[in-house]
Parts: structure tokens; C-alpha cells; sequence
């Protein structure tokens, strides 16, 4: 049985991967427009 704490704990985890996982796409298609741009 998960406790509540645990519960928002995984929660937390869950969405701090996704926007990690989302700043780091986001800044992919920054730098290839970057380089597009100025390449």
C-alpha cells in the first residue's frame, strides 16, 4: 500500500522527467534552428 506522500512523491518524479525530458527537445530544435540560421 502506497501512501499518500509516496504517491505525490512518484507524481512529482513522474512530471519533473517529462519536463526535462521536454526542455531538452525544446532546446534540440532551438539549437538546430540556431545553427540553420547562422550556419
Amino acid at each position: 500500500m502506497i501512501d499518500h506522500h509516496q504517491k505525490d512523491l512518484v507524481i512529482f518524479c513522474a512530471f519533473t522527467d517529462l519536463s526535462v525530458k521536454m526542455v531538452k527537445s525544446y532546446l534540440g530544435v532551438l539549437m538546430c534552428r540556431i545553427l540553420i540560421v547562422f550556419g
